[in-house]
């Protein structure tokens, strides 16, 4: 388990969350968001830091090109895609260690609240103003997609591709949102808002 906060905290545990102890690299930048695919761990936070684990050794891969990142994907063990407010970056680890970064087209002027890979191809954005938006190449462009109209004016603040079949998503106003494969129709094409049935005790 690895946990991750403020002025650059990074915590492990080996023992199931018994015990912990200070692991990883040294910076001093709040950390917000992490991942975890490919056989690599990927943590970002805010003034472009970005830090990769791979086969146990970590790397600063931080950019001035970007302020406060709010969420990270890892696309592969040596490339990823993160958000910053109204913008989607993609980033590569090349083989002499330099990183390529491109923004990413099909962008919106909304604030993007969460990000998540199924694979290197598929990916989901969640953001403002009930958006969802997919790729298929990597996180290089981006479309966007139909979200329920009960959501419409919500901010859909996390989404998670679960599976090749199914994806979620949470809005701020407690909304539950999911999109399953149907035949041909692919995962986060359709959304629909997930009924939860409640019992009350008598009285």
């Amino acid at each position: 388990f690895w946990a991750f906060g403020t002025d650059g905290a990074m915590t492990s545990s080996i023992d199931g969350g018994m015990t912990w102890s200070e692991s990883g690299i040294s910076v001093n930048i709040d950390l917000t968001s992490s991942d975890s695919n490919f056989g690599t761990m990927a943590v970002a936070g805010n003034d472009g830091t970005v830090l990769l684990m791979k086969d146990g050794v970590w790397t600063d891969v931080s950019t001035s090109l970007l302020g406060d990142i709010t969420d990270i994907a890892l696309t592969g063990n040596s490339s990823f895609v993160v958000i910053q407010q109204d913008e989607i970056w993609t980033c590569e680890i090349l083989e002499d260690g330099n990183s390529e970064w491109n923004s990413a087209s099909g962008q919106g002027e909304i604030d993007y609240l969460g990000i998540s890979f199924l694979d290197s191809d598929n990916g989901l954005i969640s953001g403002e103003n009930g958006t969802i938006m997919a790729s298929s190449d990597g996180g290089a462009s981006w479309e966007y997609r139909d979200a329920p109209s009960e959501v419409s004016a919500t901010s859909i603040i996390d989404i998670e591709y679960y599976s090749s079949i199914r994806a979620y998503a949470i809005s701020d106003e407690g909304h539950i949102l999911k999109s399953s494969r149907e035949g041909n129709v692919p995962v986060g094409l359709v959304w629909s808002i997930v009924d939860i049935e409640r019992e009350y005790p008598p009285g």
